[in-house]
């Protein structure tokens, strides 16, 4: 029904596109669900969060997906996961683990031919992030991901969120809401007044469509 309300008004049909995060469920770090989501037309691949290593061990939990080994490199499976992504064009999303972490894996997907990758909120308490670091990343290639999941401090801060933006500029971010489950609002409601808290303190229309829209468009197509 959407779609053909959007094909008689002669505008864009939503395009809904999956991906799957390579947490202990799936099996971790599991090329074979690289190569599943790739063949159901699937576009991201999140990399571990819930059960990170990194994460684990900041809520003080047992366990944990490791990314990178003794010698600071990648995983052979993690690297071969790179592999794929570059082979597919998938999007690279790296989330719940350390700035070290990130660095590192950053690096080692542009060797392998990763074009799409994305930095999931480097403003959050477990996985912040200074705005050298971000710089850094973000002069690499990657989009830095900002999302809302409340508006409540210290998971997020609206003034922060103004504070990086301002600083590295709305080129390098994508915006979105972390939202989808029941015990959370529904995506639209809270993005809606994310992007009205954004225009509140400043941020322009402009700049907002690019991180809503143009930015997010160019990592994902």
């Amino acid at each position: 029904i959407v779609g053909e309300w959007a094909d008689t008004r002669g505008k864009n049909r939503t395009r809904i596109l999956g991906g799957a995060v390579l947490n202990y469920n799936i099996g971790g770090l599991n090329p074979e669900a690289v190569e599943s989501v790739a063949g159901l037309g699937g576009k991201f691949i999140w990399t571990p969060n819930i059960d990170s290593s990194h994460q684990r061990k900041i809520t003080g939990a047992e366990g944990g997906i490791e990314v990178i080994n003794a010698k600071d490199k990648v995983v052979p499976e993690l690297l071969e996961i790179f592999n794929l992504i570059a082979k597919h064009d998938l999007v690279l999303s790296i989330t719940h683990h350390s700035t070290k972490e990130r660095f590192i894996m950053v690096d080692a997907a542009v060797e392998a031919g990763v074009k799409r990758i994305e930095i999931c909120h480097p403003t959050a308490p477990v996985t912040k992030m200074n705005i050298d670091q971000m710089k850094v990343l973000a002069k690499k290639g990657a989009y830095l991901g900002i999302y809302c999941v409340n508006f409540a401090p210290p998971l997020f801060s609206i003034e922060e969120t103004i504070e990086v933006i301002q600083a590295i500029g709305p080129d390098h971010f994508v915006l979105g809401t972390d939202l989808g489950n029941w015990r959370v609002p529904p995506p639209a409601i809270n993005y809606k007044i994310f992007l009205g808290l954004l225009l509140e303190r400043g941020i322009t229309e402009t700049d907002i469509r690019k991180m809503a829209k143009k930015n997010a468009e160019a990592l994902i197509f």
